[in-house]
């Protein structure tokens, strides 16, 4: 599971990712969500998101 530094209430299962700033092995390969959840607190809204390579 990966935190995201901001809340993303627009994320869902089966939305393919594409992901910068990682290593290029990384970057070019297909990723796509699983898994998310939300947690709206007095503080913030933050999300988590679990990701496995598209097939």
């Amino acid at each position: 599971m990966r935190d995201l530094a901001e809340g993303r209430a627009d994320l869902d299962p089966e939305i393919p990712v594409t992901l910068t700033s990682w290593k290029p092995e990384i970057e070019t390969t297909p990723w796509l969500i699983t898994e998310v959840s939300h947690d709206l607190s007095d503080r913030a809204l933050t999300s988590s998101v679990e990701m496995e390579v598209k097939t």
